[in-house]
């Protein structure tokens, strides 16, 4: 499968990696609500 197929699984990716960096990035600078 390629994202040229799939611009919604592409979408999906793009929004999901963003999200997990977010998430990251939060932990990141708020460790101690972990």
């Amino acid at each position: 499968m390629t994202f040229s197929d799939d611009p919604f699984g592409l979408a999906l990716t793009a929004a999901t990696a963003l999200g997990l960096a977010a998430y990251l990035l939060y932990a990141l600078f708020h460790p101690d609500q972990f």
